[in-house]
């Protein structure tokens, strides 16, 4: 009796686990995969350089306006290089989540 009670309480929890597992998954993947303390300091510097490029002519000091352009292009790539690997994590675990539950 015990025993029929106790399973068909697990069996419940796991239902209901399986069919909220997204609701219960995004936000651990979420707190899990935010951006690094490096992507962040990359954003700090993007913005110096675009307030400094902001102060500067491009008709007048051409060269300098370029240098800190190739800055901003470099740091947006390799900004787009964290999103690209931090996304990708995050779906492995997201589908690795989804594959436990359904076993």
């Amino acid at each position: 009796m015990y025993i029929d009670v106790f399973l068909l309480t697990v069996i419940f929890v796991l239902c209901v686990i399986n069919t909220k597992i997204s609701y219960f998954t995004k936000p651990i993947l979420k707190w899990l995969y935010q951006a690094s303390t490096q992507e962040k300091e990359l954003l700090v510097e993007k913005v110096k350089l675009k307030n400094e490029q902001a102060q500067i002519s491009m008709v007048d000091n051409f060269a300098r306006h370029a240098k800190i352009q190739r800055k901003i292009n470099a740091i947006d790539e390799e900004m787009s290089q964290m999103k690209s690997d931090r996304q990708t994590n995050h779906l492995l675990t997201r589908l690795f989540f989804q594959f436990i539950m359904k076993c």
